[in-house]
């Protein structure tokens, strides 16, 4: 049963986490005196406040708050959280009994439980040597430690007490001031694998909300619902050249610039949204994906490339009245993606 609780850590182990690397960077401002500095770097100020979290895992959803502050004269940053399970599905259930070896009374107990957490972080001043414990209401307890490398950190778990032998690796990644995401893999005692995918997002009082929308509404990712993934992974992978950033049973994103664009499997969006939706067949002309090129030229030059990588053409390259070149193809669900260019001017070496 122990072991059924590792969902309701995962929604809360990252949180204070990113902290780690700033903290090993400020080590070398830290005095390596009898009283160090208080920890004080922009990317620890960023995770102050509350945090609001949402966890989809092999073995279950949750939600959860965290608040996050400064401790013992600013030597510690330390986290309280709360989290509980949403939602089990069937699949979910199986994926308890067959990896986790649950009986049945168990998952009722996981499944209306309450979990709480308490993390804290700080540096060994004189070595930098960065030290994050975490200890929760089942009497678990894991040391943490890692390392930054741009707007991600990688950390790794050590776990003791009641979940003695396990391990873990998250990979947090800060999408933006008031959002970040994890993506934890682990391995249980018993050789058991579990991987899941965290979203953070900011808690702000009504003020800072009316605040935000006046800055304006930005959209921050494109998913697409597949009847395929695989396939369609494939597809965008293969033949538009996108790489992949991670993948699960029921979904996938890519690298790429700005905006995200994920897929999702759409026999896992009834159990999302509560209803059974549908879905146009053949050619979809609801929405389309547009990919930008530099010249007129480079249209032509990658409409080929893909339609021989094995995309289905819809429009061969042509010159549009409002000045454009524009192709169309399609992917293995019919959703348009045309591939254009406002430039007709040559290339310069």
């Amino acid at each position: 049963m122990k072991r059924l609780y590792i969902i309701l850590l995962v929604a809360m182990v990252g949180v204070t986490s990113c902290a780690i690397n700033n903290e090993k960077e400020m080590a070398q401002d830290i005095e390596t005196s009898f009283q160090p500095k208080p920890l004080d770097d922009e990317w620890i100020k960023w995770l102050i406040g509350e945090w609001e979290s949402w966890a989809e895992s092999d073995a279950g959803t949750g939600k959860g708050r965290s608040n996050i502050e400064f401790g013992l004269n600013g030597q510690f940053l330390i986290m309280k959280s709360k989290g509980e399970i949403t939602e089990l599905t069937a699949e979910q259930i199986q994926y308890l009994k067959d990896t986790l070896h649950a009986p049945d009374e168990d998952i009722e107990r996981f499944r209306s439980s309450t979990f709480k957490e308490l993390q804290i972080h700080t540096i060994d001043p004189k070595t930098g040597e960065v030290i994050g414990y975490l200890f929760d209401s089942l009497r678990c307890i894991a040391e943490g430690r890692g390392r930054r490398e741009g707007n991600k950190e990688i950390i790794k778990w050590q776990w003791s007490g009641t979940a003695q032998g396990a391990s873990s690796t998250s990979v947090i990644e800060k999408i933006s001031d008031n959002k970040f995401t994890i993506n934890h893999k682990y391995t249980l005692p018993d050789g058991g694998k579990m991987e899941d995918r965290i979203e953070m997002i900011r808690k702000v009082d009504d003020l800072k909300r009316e605040d935000a929308h006046k800055m304006g509404i930005r959209f921050s990712m494109i998913g697409i619902f597949v009847s395929d993934l695989q396939k369609t992974i494939e597809f965008y992978r293969d033949v538009i050249g996108l790489e992949v950033k991670e993948t699960s049973e029921s979904y996938a994103e890519f690298e790429h610039e700005g905006i995200r664009f994920a897929l999702f499997k759409r026999a896992k969006l009834p159990e999302w949204i509560g209803m059974t939706p549908t879905y146009p067949g053949g050619l979809n002309g609801t929405f389309e994906l547009a990919i930008d090129f530099p010249f007129f030229e480079d249209v032509d030059c990658e409409f080929e490339r893909v339609v021989k990588a094995g995309a289905r053409p819809v429009m061969e390259p042509n010159d549009m009245p409002w000045g454009q070149r524009s192709s169309v193809v399609v992917d293995p669900d019919g959703n348009l993606i045309e591939i254009g260019s406002f430039n007709s001017g040559e290339k310069t070496l």
